[in-house]
């Protein structure tokens, strides 16, 4: 009788008698094989009560009547097994298992392995693959676990990750509800990359290092979390922010002070912060004996056109002699905490005469700022970008609240967004 060459179905022939016969077990042929689903591929022996119309994989050691047909499918059908043989390439959906096998060399496995050596059996030119979840246009691979590993073969395991042209984005992105909010990579050119977005839209770049290994903060690095929580900061050791940033140091000059009026510039705190007070450098004295400097710590209060008004008072610093040279420390009794904002330092003396060292530095973020030397070489040594602000002209600031032997006359100075002549210093205790 003729077969079929795959399926082996048996073909009806010229003036067949009873060809109900010869179709009806290719039906049932048929009916097992299509869409083929077995109960196990474990079984040795076959089950006692089979249902009509159940399959099994007969594994390479069975027995019974199983023993003699390894490796087959064997089907019950009207009472009776049928053992077809499968061909490379067959596939099958175990109930057992709960995974879809396929028929290769002799043997049944998941069609995700690799099946021994076989390097033909793997998924080609699917157009999306989504798991535990739905994959589109985009994302054309999706996956919705707890977990993912990516592990290692031969010792390494390398994630590679290409764009087609420099201004192209190559990066990760982590999100919040589908919000984007940090992102690393390549974005928009060759240079890594860290971004932060608070919208999902804006990034702003934190950190970037270019193709020769130079490190920049376009935002400013925040000095505080630069410092150990436990580090104090503060007095002639002061130090802050890490000792090898390019200095951005752009000049030290000397600054004069006038009799009976007042100078005001601002420092930013991002988090409670433990204040010990101020500190300048003194590099002439006033001619005048027990002539004194007094400074002051306000919070900053609204702006007011293209100036700012000052806010409540924090903290009297206190006196210092102006009549000779040296780092002049306005020290608090009691550290006091300051809460995120903007503060501002307010320094005047009572007399002419009185030079302090003005550090003129760059864009917001962090520092390295230590005292050192003494009398009219009193000086700031400087690396990294401080984070203040001078404020330029604050008439409103008129009749306040420094003590009235300082007749609160502002100096106007230049106007500028960022710091420029920093002749007091915050000091700290330490950053919480």
């Amino acid at each position: 009788m003729l077969k079929t060459p795959s399926l082996n179905l048996s073909l009806l022939t010229a003036a067949q008698a009873q060809k109900h016969v010869t179709v009806n077990e290719s039906f049932i042929r048929l009916d097992n094989v299509a869409q083929l689903v077995v109960q196990s591929r474990s079984l040795s022996t076959p089950p006692s009560r089979p249902d009509n119309g159940d399959c099994y994989l007969i594994p390479e050691t069975g027995s019974e009547e199983w023993g003699q047909n390894p490796q087959a499918i064997a089907c019950y059908s009207d009472g009776a097994w049928e053992y077809i043989t499968p061909r490379d390439g067959w596939r099958t959906w175990s109930l057992e298992d709960d995974a879809l096998l396929v028929f290769k060399n002799g043997v049944w496995s998941e069609l995700t392995s690799d099946n021994g050596q076989d390097d033909d059996n793997r998924f080609n030119q699917l157009t999306s693959v989504g798991i535990q979840t739905t994959a589109d246009e985009t994302n054309r691979l999706s996956l919705k676990s707890p977990a993912s590993l990516f592990d290692y073969e031969e010792n390494d395991h390398r994630l590679n990750i290409n764009k087609q042209s420099e201004t192209d984005n190559c990066s990760i992105i982590f999100q919040t509800q589908y919000t984007g909010h940090a992102e690393f990579g390549l974005s928009g050119s060759n240079d890594f990359q860290v971004n932060v977005s608070s919208d999902g839209q804006n990034f702003k770049t934190a950190i970037q290092t270019n193709q020769n290994g130079d490190v920049s903060f376009p935002q400013g690095v925040n000095a505080a979390r630069l410092v150990s929580g436990i580090t104090d900061a503060g007095g002639v050791d002061t130090v802050l922010g890490p000792p090898n940033l390019t200095t951005v140091l752009t000049a030290r000059a000397a600054f004069d002070f006038e009799a009976n009026v007042l100078y005001f510039s601002a420092f930013y705190v991002d988090r409670p912060t433990q204040y010990l007070g101020g500190a300048c450098a003194v590099i002439a004295a006033s001619p005048i004996s027990g002539s004194v400097m007094r400074a002051g710590l306000y919070e900053l209060g609204q702006a007011n056109g293209n100036n700012w008004s000052a806010g409540a008072q924090v903290a009297d610093l206190g006196m210092c002699p102006a009549d000779e040279t040296g780092h002049k420390n306005f020290d608090l009794d009691t550290p006091i905490t300051l809460q995120a904002g903007w503060y501002l330092h307010a320094i005047g003396a009572n007399a002419d005469g009185i030079e302090v060292r003005a550090l003129d530095c760059l864009t917001p973020g962090t520092y390295l700022l230590t005292q050192f030397s003494s009398g009219g070489n009193s000086d700031f040594r400087i690396t990294g970008i401080g984070r203040y602000l001078f404020s330029d002209s604050i008439p409103e600031l008129f009749n306040g609240p420094l003590p009235q032997q300082f007749p609160s006359v502002l100096k106007d100075r230049v106007a500028t967004s960022y710091t420029r002549q920093l002749f007091l210093v915050p000091k700290w205790k330490r950053w919480t």
